[in-house]
């Protein structure tokens, strides 16, 4: 967060991946009754606001009416390829991010995590001045994904492997 005049700009933003179609699961994956009172889309943009981050919400055509859940602060957006895969949502909630962004998290909506896993890892990434940062358990790689603004131009080369950690593992070489 950078402090401009008497207010501070947000340069910390959240890519929360949603425009799966759903299809095993039967129903929207964002609709999902989570916690006590909450979806799972409303849960996740309440952890990332937590944390100081701008929500972008990809969604899909199909659950393009989401938007309505999407509180004040956050920005929702559509891809209309959404039926092509993943890459394509990554691809589209880049186009949202600004040049000058910090720090940048990849999230999917069906993957939530609790609001100390998330302070946790931002804590880490700024300590380490890193240029990615992934939570690991069991020797394993896992979400959401967190890149600083030096990773920017590789985005886009790393959203074209359909395994992104495998990818990353190996430009950390």
């Amino acid at each position: 967060m950078r402090e401009s005049g008497n207010f501070s700009i947000n340069l910390n933003f959240a890519i929360v991946l949603a425009a799966g179609a759903s299809t095993r699961m039967g129903s929207c994956k964002t609709s999902l009754p989570w916690g006590e009172s909450e979806t799972l889309l409303t849960y996740q943009l309440k952890q990332w606001f937590s944390v100081g981050f701008t929500p972008v919400v990809v969604l899909g055509s199909h659950n393009s009416n989401k938007q309505k859940d999407c509180p004040l602060g956050s920005l929702a957006i559509i891809n209309p390829h959404a039926n092509v895969g993943k890459t394509t949502s990554l691809l589209t909630g880049l186009q949202h991010i600004p040049l000058n962004f910090e720090i940048l998290a990849i999230s999917a909506v069906d993957q939530p995590r609790k609001l100390e896993i998330y302070q946790k890892l931002l804590l880490a990434h700024q300590d380490n001045s890193a240029l990615i940062t992934a939570p690991i358990y069991q020797g394993k790689m896992g979400h959401p994904l967190l890149f600083s603004n030096g990773m920017r131009s590789h985005l886009p080369i790393f959203s074209l492997y359909r395994n992104w950690h495998f990818n990353i593992y190996s430009h950390s070489l």
